[in-house]
C-alpha cells in the first residue's frame, strides 16, 4: 500500500487544509516583512518554509484531466480532427454556396444596389424640397402629403429589408430567397419613380 494516496479522500482533505492554512502562513511572513516588523525575519523563513512544503505535498497529486467537452458540445469535435476542420466551411462560404444555388449573380446585387442609391437620392431630394417649402412658410397640403408619403415610403422599405434577412436566415429556401431579392429591386425602382414625380410636381 502506497504511504501517499493521492486518491484517497484523507488525502484530498489534508491538501485542501494544506492550502488553505499555508496560504495564510505566507501571506502573514511577507506582511511582516513589507511592514518592517519585528521578527520580520523569523516570520519571512516561515512563510518560505511553508510554501516550500505546499509545493513537495502537490507534487503528489493527480495531473487535472480536462473533461471531453465534445461530449457536451458536438461542434468542438472538429478541434481535435484537422482533417474536419479542413472540410468545414466557414460561414461566408455557406452564404456564397447559398447565392449560388440561388443564382443570384453579380448583376442582380448591382442592379439592387444602383435602386438603393437612386432611392436613397430621391429621399433626400424630397427632404430638401421639403425644407425649401418651409422656410418659405407655405405650410399647405402639398408639404403634409409630402411628410405623410415619405412616412409611408420609409414604413415600406423597412418592411422589404426585413423580408429580405428573413429570407436570407433560411439557407434551404434559395428559390424564394431569389424571388425576394428581385422583388425587393423592383419595389424599390417602383418607389423611386414614384417620389421622383412627386418631388418634380413640389418644385413647379
Amino acid at each position: 500500500m502506497a504511504l501517499i494516496d493521492p486518491n484517497s479522500k484523507k488525502f484530498k482533505n489534508f491538501m485542501a487544509k494544506l492550502y488553505g492554512w499555508g496560504a495564510a502562513i505566507v501571506i502573514l511572513g511577507a506582511s511582516f516583512k513589507l511592514m518592517n516588523w519585528p521578527g520580520a525575519g523569523a516570520m519571512l523563513t516561515v512563510g518560505l518554509g511553508t510554501e516550500a512544503i505546499i509545493f513537495f505535498f502537490s507534487a503528489f497529486e493527480k495531473p487535472h484531466e480536462e473533461p471531453d467537452w465534445s461530449l457536451v458540445y458536438p461542434e468542438l469535435a472538429y478541434m481535435k480532427d484537422p482533417n474536419d476542420m479542413s472540410n468545414s466551411k466557414t460561414p461566408v462560404q455557406e452564404l456564397d454556396n447559398m447565392l449560388q444555388n440561388a443564382n443570384v449573380d453579380q448583376a442582380l446585387i448591382t442592379r439592387l444596389g444602383d435602386n438603393l442609391r437612386a432611392f436613397n437620392e430621391t429621399v433626400e431630394g424630397v427632404s430638401k424640397s421639403m425644407d425649401a417649402v418651409a422656410a418659405s412658410g407655405d405650410y399647405s397640403d402639398q408639404m403634409r402629403e409630402a411628410a405623410r408619403k415619405l412616412a409611408e415610403m420609409n414604413t415600406y422599405y423597412d418592411l422589404q429589408l426585413k423580408t429580405m434577412q428573413n429570407m436570407g436566415n433560411s439557407v434551404g429556401d434559395t428559390e424564394k430567397f431569389q424571388q425576394e431579392i428581385a422583388m425587393l429591386g423592383e419595389n424599390l425602382a417602383a418607389l423611386n419613380k414614384m417620389y421622383g414625380n412627386m418631388l418634380n410636381a413640389m418644385n413647379k
